[in-house]
């Protein structure tokens, strides 16, 4: 079968290519999909350069999201059947025209939901939700977070909202403001690109203080969004896009009990249970049938074009997620 190849780790320009792989076996408790169509995530790359916190075997196909039609289904799976169309996530190897996964990380598409966003509804909108339930915040509270007009970011913005919760989402550029709006998220948005963002910042809470903050950049960002936070505020690390450390003030660590974790979605996730998963699920898909979520895209390319479209990933601006489709 075709596929998007891995034969040794690298910067993924360098190292993913068009090639063929052999088709999946399932065990029984497993369905065999064919791929309509994968995102590419920015985990995905960090899988590439052998980085991520899952390192395959290789050769190996990356991709752990898609939306595809059953195509076989184990002995002991109960529920679905072949030439459903569902959406599957975190099953390693989604950029090839078919791939095994557990029957459990797979989920029918509703009707009215088009393959462009069922393709990219379950990671990123469940990685949002998964990280809000973990900050435990109440309504009224105040949350900041950067890289909020990425997938993740502008998913936890408007969830946020639907729970009463208030955020300050902080972009790098003015341009990114008008992506915010155009996405339904028209309070408190914030670009780092101006000097004075800390001050705007406190001036939006009203003398308040942020319980927690969410960072996906790192660097010296981070000493500024602590600086915001109240006394015995969270710093929650999801991700890091440059690759930067966690930076935060020994003063803010001691003297005003803020407390710094991380959070990795690929492991809260595979220890859901499954009445949660189904409820986030549900919310998720309420969220996109009433057009309150939009999962834009920002290009569709060939498997054989993986070169094109991680030149497309890669574009300063973009505003949504690169496909790839067989």
């Amino acid at each position: 079968m075709n596929a998007v190849v891995l034969d040794k780790f690298g910067e993924p320009e360098d190292v993913l290519h068009p090639g063929t792989m052999p088709t999946p076996t399932i065990g029984p408790d497993q369905v065999l999909v064919k791929t309509i169509m994968a995102p590419i995530h920015n985990h995905h790359l960090w899988i590439a350069r052998g980085l991520y916190g899952i390192r395959p075997p290789l050769p190996a196909v990356d991709g752990d999201e898609a939306v595809g039609t059953i195509a076989a289904v184990g002995a002991n799976v109960k529920g679905l059947a072949v030439g459903q169309r569902v959406a599957c996530a975190r099953a390693l190897g989604t950029w090839a025209q078919y791939f095994a996964a557990p029957a459990d990380l797979v989920v029918p598409v509703p009707e009215g939901i088009d393959d462009e966003t069922a393709s990219q509804m379950l990671i990123m909108p469940m990685s949002a939700l998964m990280l809000l339930d973990s900050l435990h915040l109440k309504a009224g509270d105040w949350l900041i977070h950067n890289a909020a007009n990425g997938a993740v970011g502008k998913a936890l913005a408007i969830m946020a909202k639907g729970r009463g919760i208030h955020t300050i989402n902080l972009v790098r550029s003015p341009k990114a403001l008008d992506e915010m709006v155009a996405a339904g998220i028209t309070a408190g948005n914030i670009s780092t690109a101006q000097t004075d963002w800390t001050q705007q910042a406190a001036k939006l809470m009203g003398g308040n203080h942020a319980a927690a903050a969410v960072d996906g950049i790192g660097g010296p960002l981070d000493v500024e969004m602590t600086s915001l936070l109240r006394e015995g505020g969270e710093l929650v690390s999801f991700g890091s896009q440059g690759g930067q450390a966690v930076v935060v003030s020994p003063a803010d660590l001691i003297f005003r009990a803020i407390t710094v974790r991380g959070f990795w979605a690929n492991k809260e996730a595979r220890s859901l249970p499954a009445a949660d998963k189904a409820r986030l699920v549900g919310e998720i898909v309420g969220l996109l049938q009433s057009g309150q979520l939009k999962m834009p895209v920002a290009g569709v390319y060939s498997f054989s074009h993986i070169t094109q479209a991680l030149e497309a990933n890669a574009k300063a601006g973009r505003n949504g997620k690169v496909l790839l489709k067989p």
